[in-house]
């Protein structure tokens, strides 16, 4: 089963490298430039489920980790972290960071950003994702028996992210580099309302 789960991330990374080919930079080095044969739904990380917006997703937005060239996961917005023994907490402590308005990236805006995608009332694509992770509460969420504010992801403080599970998962660290667990500026999103994402005055990265 984990050696299924990392066959199936693998796959899927495989194919946003083939749809983001289309690619050209400037003479000076600083302009890049993709191409893409259709027109991306949103650029909401919670809310988008094609693998052409994903693709782009992925240039323009970082999350804990990201694959390097071997599909090995390196650190991005992690600085590090620690597993408990029983392999059923990973806390997360975060490098210095920040949004392009200047603000700071911190554990909170990967809780809300978490809890915003499995909210079942949005009903965002991108939920699937979570899916393949045994997050605490998540099973209870999706069934309606739990809310979704009970997700097993909790901001300690500014700089740490602790993420429960229900059971052992060797495979969530590559899973947390897809652009679906990345984080959101809670207080931009909620200021863009329902335009949050459609264009690139209502995005951060």
């Amino acid at each position: 089963m984990n050696d299924k789960f990392a066959r199936i991330l693998t796959v899927v990374m495989a194919i946003v490298m083939i749809f983001s080919i289309a690619t050209v930079a400037s003479a000076e080095g600083k302009t890049l430039r993709l191409t893409q044969n259709v027109e991306m739904d949103t650029m909401d990380s919670g809310n988008t489920g094609d693998g052409y917006t994903t693709s782009i997703m992925s240039l323009l937005v970082d999350s804990l980790f990201r694959l390097d060239a071997d599909s090995q996961p390196q650190s991005a917005l992690a600085e590090s972290y620690t597993v408990s023994d029983d392999g059923l907490t990973y806390t997360f402590t975060l490098r210095d960071s920040q949004w392009s308005n200047g603000d700071p990236v911190t554990a909170a805006d990967f809780e809300y950003a978490w809890k915003r995608a499995i909210n079942p009332v949005n009903g965002f694509e991108h939920t699937f994702m979570f899916n393949y992770l045994p997050i605490k509460n998540l099973t209870e969420i999706n069934a309606g028996t739990a809310d979704y504010t009970t997700l097993g992801v909790t901001a300690q403080d500014e700089k740490t992210l602790v993420v429960e599970l229900t059971s052992p998962c060797n495979w969530l660290i590559r899973f947390l580099s897809d652009c679906a667990f990345s984080p959101l500026n809670q207080k931009f999103v909620e200021s863009c309302g329902d335009q949050y994402a459609l264009s690139s005055d209502s995005f951060l990265t």
